[in-house]
């Protein structure tokens, strides 16, 4: 069925609804009386700020930008939050469509569409920002703005970018990644095994092992074939399209997730790069896990579905045999999180982690019965957020303690906890505390957590160009943050005053370990 028709009928409504949403907050409120007009509120000095990392350039100014009346500000609590509204046209002048984000303290969990060019943030309390864009065939765009009550406006041009198609192929022409499926058919690949990234500098050995289905970083944005969304597929030997700054060469780098399969230069304006590779080449980098599964008895678990999965993928997995005993083959090298498919019984919570070529013997897990655990948070509100870590228990052979994300709703937290030692982080915008449990010696429930003022840590990330991982632990392996680094972006959390341990990953380095105390008045993070 020809689904074009449908996809710009529903575009020229979804432009519309925009449009419309602009136009009536573009309005002065009935409800506010008019004052005599004012200069528009307008980003502090405005400074362009490509996300790969290029010299900062004064945004350039928008003469046909309309002229929108003031208005007094009132008690009312609409009074104390803005409208950010504006438009984004590509480097030609064209108005663009894609997707924009803020990100800062108080910003949205989620963005805005550009639409036609235009685009509508609402209820943003005054402050710094970081506004940020996504549109197909550019470069990833970030811009600091001071946003001021009741309105914002924010116009801005996206740079232009140079596309680099990348292709992989077999010493005999065959496509590489068609290949590769055969070769590994029960590979969990959904997407395609085989990504690229770019890089300033040469890559040295491989990427820091990622939780993600693809890494993502370098220069520029990567993008495989898109053929469920746009409808055209790619040819077979074309793993996808690059998009990088123009006017500077780079080093591209054939990806097997984290592991680099090849490299090659690529000069400034180039517009397609080959890599020749054996097949033999790409499945020599894939892992190897083997593991037995047993009861609380000692006794194995045969017909266990099990499943060795990324941060974005869930499923598959295979069956252990009559003696519990599972092998997973052709894994991409990462961090994967174990998970058990059973009635009663529940694992540690980990992630393996499977290095290039890796052969990992698990040994004995052993599933414990899971227990049922409530928290009732006194000064929860709705930013409040929380994620536990298993504090023993862990595995062998590269493997290390998991976190999950947990939902806090009206006060109170319900989760599944497998047997063992955990604790859990909870925090909102001002407050924070940390729950140890023991789930062989758990207290009358619903247990009773107050959360107290946190120290406020602000974490930095300057990765522009490159690519890491970095985590925040308290010093009894409680996780406070866990995250991959690229790109240029702040988080501001709340921790217990303390000492903290501090561990980053970057590509061509070493893991870097430290110690960072916090006071209550605060710390900062930089990365890296």
């Amino acid at each position: 069925m020809n689904r074009a028709p449908l996809l710009a009928v529903l575009a020229v409504v979804l432009a519309i609804a925009d449009v419309a949403l602009f136009l009536v907050w573009a309005q002065p409120t009935a409800e506010l009386a008019p004052t005599p007009a004012a200069p528009l509120p307008t980003a502090a000095p405005a400074i362009a700020r490509p996300a790969h990392g290029d010299v900062a350039t004064p945004a350039p100014a928008s003469s046909a930008a309309p002229t929108i009346p003031t208005t007094a500000t009132t008690t009312s609590p609409a009074a104390s939050t803005a409208i950010v509204f504006g438009t984004v046209r590509l480097a030609d002048g064209t108005p663009a469509n894609g997707h924009a984000w803020l990100s800062g303290d108080g910003a949205p969990k989620n963005g805005s569409s550009i639409t036609a060019g235009t685009f509508l943030f609402t209820g943003i309390p005054p402050g710094r920002f970081t506004f940020r864009t996504r549109i197909e065939q550019t470069m990833p765009m970030e811009r600091e703005v001071e946003v001021v009550a009741p309105r914002t406006r924010l116009d801005v041009q996206v740079d232009a970018a140079w596309l680099l198609t990348v292709n992989a192929v077999t010493p005999e022409g065959l496509p590489l990644q068609e290949e590769l499926a055969k070769a590994t058919p029960n590979a969990n690949t959904f997407g395609g095994a085989l990504t690229a990234l770019a890089f300033a500098e040469p890559i040295q050995g491989d990427l820091p092992l990622t939780t993600l289905r693809q890494p993502t970083g370098g220069l520029g944005e990567f993008r495989g074939d898109d053929s469920m969304r746009s409808g055209k597929a790619l040819p077979k030997q074309t793993l996808g399209v690059l998009t990088l700054p123009p006017g500077r060469p780079a080093h591209v780098a054939l990806l097997l997730r984290s592991a680099v399969v090849a490299t090659q230069f690529v000069t400034a304006g180039q517009t397609e790069v080959v890599f020749t590779v054996p097949v033999a080449d790409v499945t020599a980098r894939l892992g190897k896990v083997r593991l037995r599964l047993l009861d609380p008895a000692g006794n194995p678990l045969p017909k266990v579905r099990v499943a060795l999965n990324d941060r974005q993928s869930g499923g598959g997995g295979t069956t252990t045999d009559a003696e519990g005993r599972v092998v997973f083959e052709h894994l991409r090298p990462g961090r994967l999180g174990l998970s058990v498919l059973h009635p009663s019984l529940q694992p540690p919570s980990v992630q393996i982690e499977v290095a290039a070529g890796a052969d990992l013997d698990l040994g004995d897990i052993v599933l414990q019965t899971r227990s049922t655990v409530t928290l009732r948070i006194a000064g929860a509100d709705a930013s409040t957020r929380a994620m536990s870590t298993a504090l023993e228990g862990t595995l062998p052979g590269r493997a290390r303690a998991g976190r999950n994300s947990l939902q806090v709703e009206k006060g109170e937290l319900t989760t599944w906890l497998p047997a063992g030692r955990h604790g859990i982080y909870v925090a909102n915008e001002t407050h924070c505390a940390f729950v140890e449990l023991d789930t062989a010696a758990l207290p009358a429930q619903p247990i009773q957590v107050t959360l107290e003022p946190g120290a406020p840590l602000r974490m930095r990330c300057r990765m522009s160009g490159g690519i890491g991982a970095a985590v925040v632990r308290s010093p009894r392996g409680i996780r406070i943050f866990d995250r991959e680094l690229n790109g240029t972006w702040e988080q501001l959390v709340r921790v217990p005053p303390g000492t903290y341990e501090v561990e980053v990953t970057v590509a061509n380095g070493a893991p870097q370990r430290r110690s960072l105390t916090v006071p209550i008045e605060g710390a900062e993070l930089t990365f890296p």
